[in-house]
């Protein structure tokens, strides 16, 4: 059903043997969101059961749909694409740093996200998911970059990136926490993540002398380099990717997600 078209409210009920399970979207002003409360199946006995995987489908269908167009009324950027005039990104820790300036950048695919596995923990006010993401793609009108890998191998370039990642795999197990002034929630820490790519693509400028050998060598060991550890990275670098979703999740002031 159609997100404009409903009135008053949306309220996902999923019954099961061991829990129920009510997602709400509210807003200051009414309820919305999607009613799914009447999707069925029927089992070999020919009893009408609730068909909770057709109904956790809808939900995140929903949710590509959001990211690709946005939503004025309830203060929701459009995020895939998702972009920005600037941003400063810097990284550390003991095997890899970075520090870049990033202008005209656009982020796409993340709308194309297919979950593999979720499992729901109300009482924590957590979820632990398998995310697989089929491509997402990087660039930016101009960067300029300082690092390295290992105080070894300098990380150094300018002008423009463009990096394609195909088959991002990314599991973990998420716990949120309300604001102080309950109308949202926010993310607040990863456990045990981790992530997987099968290939990187990238086209990136770095000093126009050597830029499709620094292009190869992204190509053939960068992905390598990052499943190798993954663990290590994910772990360093929650802290700056927790932020850069809680900068997103906190424009979703008017909404407030309970897990009950």
């Amino acid at each position: 059903r159609n997100r404009k078209s409903i009135k008053e409210r949306i309220v996902l009920l999923v019954h099961t043997k061991s829990c129920n399970l009510m997602v709400k979207l509210l807003t200051q002003e009414r309820l919305c969101g999607i009613c799914l409360m009447y999707t069925y199946t029927t089992d070999r006995e020919g009893h009408a059961r609730l068909d909770i995987d057709s109904i956790i489908e809808i939900v995140f269908e929903e949710l590509r749909q959001m990211m690709k167009t946005g939503d004025p009324e309830f203060n929701i950027p459009v995020l895939d694409p998702y972009e920005f005039e600037y941003t400063h990104v810097d990284l550390s820790g003991s095997i890899f740093s970075l520090s870049a300036n990033i202008t005209e950048g656009i982020f796409s695919g993340a709308s194309g996200f297919q979950i593999n596995q979720l499992n729901i923990f109300k009482n924590e006010l957590a979820l632990e998911c398998e995310i697989h993401f089929p491509t997402l793609n990087f660039s930016s009108g101009y960067y300029e970059m300082e690092g390295n890998i290992k105080e070894a191998i300098p990380l150094a370039g300018k002008g423009i990136i463009h990096v394609e990642v195909y088959d991002f795999n990314l599991r973990s197990k998420i716990y949120f926490k309300r604001t102080n002034d309950g109308k949202s929630i926010l993310v607040d820490r990863f456990e045990k993540p981790q992530f997987s790519i099968r290939h990187i693509v990238s086209k990136t400028t770095y000093d126009e002398n050597i830029d499709d050998i620094a292009n190869a060598m992204v190509e053939d060991l960068l992905a390598g380099y990052l499943n190798r550890f993954n663990r290590y990275l994910a772990e360093t670098f929650s802290g700056p990717i927790i932020e850069a979703l809680n900068s997103v999740l906190g424009k979703f002031s008017s909404a407030n997600v309970s897990f009950l």
